[in-house]
């Protein structure tokens, strides 16, 4: 007998006579229907955890300003400092004046006293200038 059907009927692929027509609108839905069950379920997730969350709690930045006073050493006060530094450089020649001083006493050496005396009487006008002692007092008021 020969095949009535255009179609091959062979064992690997036998003819079904009720074939059904295939929907192509389920698997649309049910991904849509999916997809809509979730974003319901998520949306009441989400109603659920804003009505039992807390007060709203608002943060707001808060600028303060402080004053604070510096104080200045007053300009009497850095006078005496700088006289206070130029006596102890008077001090420190001194020191370097003596020694020979004394050496040129001990071998009765006239002209290296004479030259120590010449020294010391330099030194002495410089202490003369400085006004240490009147710009410490004026500090001191200052201060007060």
């Amino acid at each position: 007998m020969t095949a009535q059907y255009p179609i091959d009927t062979t064992p690997e692929q036998p003819f079904d006579a009720k074939s059904k027509k295939k929907r192509r609108w389920i698997k649309p839905f049910a991904y849509g229907g999916t997809a809509l069950l979730g974003i319901l379920v998520g949306a009441g997730a989400a109603g659920a955890s804003s009505a039992t969350a807390g007060p709203e709690v608002i943060t707001e930045t808060v600028v303060e300003t402080e004053t604070v006073e510096v104080e200045v050493t007053p300009a009497v006060c850095l006078d005496a400092i700088n006289s206070a530094r130029a006596g102890f450089g008077v001090a420190a020649d001194l020191t370097r004046i003596v020694g020979p001083a004394l050496e040129a006493a001990a071998v009765w050496d006239v002209a290296g006293l004479e030259a120590a005396m010449d020294d010391l009487q330099v030194l002495n006008a410089e202490l003369n200038q400085n006004m240490f002692a009147a710009e410490a007092a004026a500090c001191e008021e200052a201060a007060r």
